[in-house]
């Protein structure tokens, strides 16, 4: 009989963590939640043709896909490349990877623009900076740059670039008073350009926090 009419079977079901293993006699592996497990009624020693294992098994594939998803979505908010990134690391086949950004994004589970927004005021209020430095860090996060602009731009507006300088400087205050002041100045004028605050205003902000000095 040729090898590929013959039957599959289930040969284990194994606990793994909050998961199960699924192992098939054709090395096929798949994990599962208890709920799938059970909804589909699969135990051990189970028996299917080719046509039902097929069935099955993208139905398991595509449960344990969103299940991966939802789980990194569970601990924190992920940008669309940085979740397609995750995803293709749990080595989730593309198809499958495109219809759940396609499902999300459709449900507002996904949204790079919100995303941007929502990351971008948490680390402003936790440390202020720059345009140019919110921005590339919104593109290490996998935000395509036109969307980070414009939520940068948003959040931005009306926000004096000297201002958010002097907050800087104040924070590092007693880093830079152990210097003499020109060497302040220097140190706190590198610190402000990492942070992509512009020299003009690193210069003033400088000036209002330490007094008075000449370049």
């Amino acid at each position: 009989m040729d090898s590929g009419s013959e039957n599959i079977y289930l040969l284990s079901i194994q606990r793994r963590g909050m998961l199960f293993l699924l192992t098939f006699s054709n090395d096929f592996e798949v994990k599962a939640t208890s709920g799938v497990v059970k909804r589909l009624s699969l135990a051990e020693g189970a028996e299917f043709n080719q046509a039902t294992f097929d069935e099955l098994k993208a139905i398991l594939e595509e449960r344990f896909a969103h299940y991966t998803a939802e789980s990194f979505l569970a601990r924190r908010p992920y940008s669309v490349g940085e979740l397609k990134q995750r995803l293709r690391n749990k080595k989730i086949s593309d198809n499958h990877i495109k219809e759940i950004i396609r499902e999300f994004c459709d449900r507002k589970i996904l949204d790079d623009y919100e995303y941007s927004r929502t990351r971008t005021r948490s680390l402003i209020e936790r440390k202020p900076a720059g345009r140019g430095y919110l921005i590339a860090w919104l593109q290490k996060r996998l935000v395509p740059r036109e969307i980070a602009e414009s939520a940068v731009a948003e959040l931005l507006t009306g926000v004096d670039e000297v201002d958010t300088a002097v907050e800087l400087l104040k924070r590092r205050r007693g880093s830079f008073e152990k210097f003499d002041l020109e060497t302040a100045r220097k140190k706190a004028y590198t610190y402000l350009s990492r942070r992509a605050i512009s020299y003009g205003a690193a210069r003033e902000a400088f000036e209002k926090v330490y007094g008075k000095t000449t370049d």
